[in-house]
């Protein structure tokens, strides 16, 4: 009889080694069925990619010619579509800060009258498309009959006469430099090279030929910092100079015909040995607590050349800055009108005499009141005259230091009042 002794008994238990080899051939196995459902997938991915590829060349091959064109219509209007719409936004009349970043920002901006009843005209919508991918130019819709936040309009709020604009007849101010908007010409609104030319041309920052105290005062005395250039006659501004008032467009430049006019400051600024050769000064002004202000002039004396203006005026500009060659000045600096108590000397005491006794002459010539006061009438006509003369023979002196060839260096003929920079 044969005893089993195996029987009722479990069967052995496999050791770690012998369940860590399992497991693995049963890895290999899936992943060896994983692969070969990969690549059969890749296979059918790449038979059905070639017969796409072949049912598109056929199809080129027979509609070929039709299908290109229809498809370059398609996507031309596509793009000139969005970037049409892309490069003319629409100035909100109630966000204040949009409106003075526009207005007295210092960038350029093209502005055409718009509302729901006027749309952008087709002229400015081009003109808009070109420039604005290669210049600093914006374009920008504008309601010029609604109401600002100062409850003006646009014409009310820059004293401008009003223009009646329509879709067929537009209307299209620029605002650039911080200046006060001007209008563009009617006949180039609707011209799409000519609005280009003339946006082009007068974006530009230019240096303002200094005639006149007001413009003086306007320009430096009443600004934080201005840019002077003092010159011995006509100046060419090189070539590089537009680029770095483009930088700094709300800062005003000024020119200053040293061999015409005066200034508070000569002494502080001499003048270089070259004729041909500018000398550039950055005044700036600081105000304290109680409001009142001081002022300091810099002049640069490094090299003529672009990096080294460039980075002189960029410093300068700064708040705050100073500089070795930084000169304070006493009182306000004045142009061409030293105040009485700053004239000295024999000459000039003499003269104000000589003047005062004219003035008494003509004053009690008809020995009665009213002759007197017929007498004072007349000399308060008299000087109203002289100072005409005088004027005139200033503009005619401005005119003379342009040079014929530079859209750079402007003249201060019948400038504008200063504007108070609200909305």
């Amino acid at each position: 009889e044969i005893c089993d002794t195996n029987l009722g008994r479990r069967p052995p238990r496999l050791t770690r080694a012998a369940k860590m080899q399992a497991g693995a051939r049963q890895r290999q196995a899936h992943t060896s069925d994983d692969d070969v459902k990969a690549k059969k997938e890749v296979k059918a991915e790449k038979e059905a990619a070639r017969r796409r590829a072949q049912d598109r060349k056929f199809a080129m091959f027979k509609y070929g010619p039709y299908a290109l064109a229809g498809t370059a219509v398609v996507v031309t209007m596509i793009a000139a579509m969005s970037i049409s719409r892309g490069s003319i936004s629409t100035l909100d009349l109630a966000n204040k800060e949009q409106l003075k970043s526009v207005f007295f920002g210092g960038e350029p901006w093209l502005l055409q009258c718009a509302n729901e009843n006027v749309t952008v005209h087709q002229a400015f919508a081009t003109a808009a498309q070109k420039l604005t991918a290669t210049t600093d130019i914006r374009f920008a819709a504008l309601d010029c009959t609604g109401k600002l936040p100062s409850n003006k309009t646009f014409f009310q709020r820059f004293k401008l006469p009003p223009v009646n604009f329509s879709s067929s007849n537009p209307a299209a101010f620029l605002s650039t430099n911080g200046d006060m908007p001007i209008q563009v010409p009617t006949k180039y609104v609707s011209d799409p090279a000519k609005l280009i030319e003339w946006a082009e041309k007068y974006s530009k920052a230019s240096v303002k030929e200094c005639s006149w105290e007001k413009t003086f005062q306007q320009y430096c005395v009443n600004k934080e910092h201005c840019v002077m250039l003092h010159t011995k006659g006509k100046t060419k501004a090189p070539a590089w100079l537009p680029k770095l008032m483009a930088k700094h467009r709300t800062i005003k430049y000024l020119s200053i015909n040293r061999k015409r006019h005066q200034t508070s400051f000569d002494g502080q600024v001499r003048m270089p040995r070259k004729d041909e050769i500018p000398r550039l000064a950055v005044m700036t002004r600081t105000t304290d607590k109680e409001g009142k202000h001081s002022y300091a002039v810099t002049p640069h004396r490094g090299e003529w050349t672009e990096s080294e203006v460039k980075a002189f005026v960029t410093a300068m500009l700064k708040p705050g800055a100073t500089h070795k060659d930084t000169l304070a000045l006493e009182g306000t600096p004045w142009f061409d009108k030293p105040p009485a108590d700053k004239k000295k000397g024999a000459k000039a005491r003499a003269a104000n005499k000589e003047h005062r006794e004219r003035q008494r002459k003509a004053g009690s010539s008809g020995g009665s009141s009213g002759d007197e006061g017929g007498g004072k009438k007349r000399t308060q006509e008299e000087e109203a005259s002289e100072e005409e003369k005088a004027r005139v023979e200033a503009v005619r002196k401005a005119e003379s230091q342009l040079t014929d060839d530079d859209d750079v260096v402007v003249s201060d003929i019948d400038e504008e009042d200063e504007d108070d920079g609200l909305v």
